[in-house]
């Protein structure tokens, strides 16, 4: 029988975190993540960073926002913000595999189908949204020590740049 490339490739993803679920949903997730996230974001943030290319300027929508380019003590701030915050999503990435053990999928070799792909893809999107939501208004309005430790920092950066939507 002949095997699908998509299964050959997804073989090969499995075999390099050591065919153990709990790598390649807390891992492969995390390296997936920060790989596409650094990397546009850090593609955009050179246009921050040195004003260039001039024509990509146009496509900046704040145009009463002055602080272009931001200066190289504020994207190091930013930096150090950015690793911590990266940082909490492998705690979340931990309790997502245990909740992953309860659901239907028994094995991490085995592909789904389009269909049931795109179905967990559509949920897990609404779950994002509203846990995302509702903890960043507990944020706000509920746990007010953790406001004025934590969340503040991320209403205190006014440059709007790509890398900083993470923080």
């Amino acid at each position: 029988m002949k095997t699908l490339w998509a299964q050959t490739q997804w073989n090969k993803v499995v075999e390099f975190f050591g065919n153990d679920r709990f790598n390649l949903i807390v891992w492969g997730t995390f390296l997936v993540s920060i790989c596409f996230y650094c990397g546009f974001g850090l593609l955009f943030t050179y246009v921050d960073l040195t004003g260039k290319p001039k024509f990509m300027w146009k496509y900046k929508i704040q145009d009463n926002v002055k602080s272009y380019p931001i200066s190289k003590e504020q994207f190091v701030d930013l930096l150090k913000i950015l690793f911590i915050n990266q940082s909490v999503i492998i705690p979340c990435l931990m309790i997502a595999y245990y909740v992953d053990k309860w659901g239907p999928v028994t094995t991490i070799h085995a592909l789904p189908t389009i269909s049931t792909a795109m179905t967990h893809i559509f949920f897990y999107m609404i779950a994002i949204e509203i846990t995302f939501y509702y903890a960043h208004r507990m944020l706000h309005y509920i746990y007010h020590f953790f406001y004025k430790r934590i969340h503040k920092k991320h209403h205190t950066w006014i440059p709007p740049i790509a890398i900083a939507a993470r923080q």
